[in-house]
């Protein structure tokens, strides 16, 4: 996963869906995006660039022409697992985030995972890095919850 910079403070769920779409061989950029579809976003249009909700991630994905059977919203990290394993097994995962709301809202892209750790894409606006996170720290120090998208 190629790793991307947030263009602001707003921005890093687009930042995440950019590396994601760079993933599956899409080259839009977060600018490309925001040029062609602020007029469905408000918040874009009100000097909030790139700032999406929760919901507005599979939306966004879904007028850039991604279809989704699996949209998985949980803060179960068991739940999450599971079905991701399922559907990395039937070659129909597609990607995934991690939404974490301490200490502010945020968003990291998941470029792997196991049992006992993701490792996350944060998009910082200077220094975009992998970084591994714990389930234990994150379920005692963040109220994560993981968006699973699969075909």
């Amino acid at each position: 996963m190629k790793l991307v910079k947030a263009i602001n403070c707003w921005a890093c769920a687009l930042a995440c869906i950019e590396a994601t779409l760079n993933k599956h061989g899409n080259l839009l950029t977060q600018k490309d995006i925001i040029k062609a579809y602020s007029p469905f976003f408000h918040a874009w249009r009100n000097d909030q660039e790139g700032l999406l909700t929760r919901a507005e991630i599979p939306y966004l994905l879904e007028l850039l022409g991604y279809h989704f059977s699996i949209i998985l919203f949980t803060n179960d990290k068991d739940e999450f697992l599971n079905i991701f394993t399922k559907y990395v097994g039937l070659n129909r995962y597609w990607g995934s985030f991690l939404l974490l709301r301490q200490p502010t809202n945020h968003c990291n892209a998941i470029r792997g995972l196991n049992g006992q750790q993701v490792e996350a894409m944060e998009p910082d606006q200077n220094n975009p890095i992998i970084v591994p996170k714990a389930f234990v720290d994150l379920h005692q120090n963040n109220a994560p919850e993981y968006l699973l998208l699969c075909s």
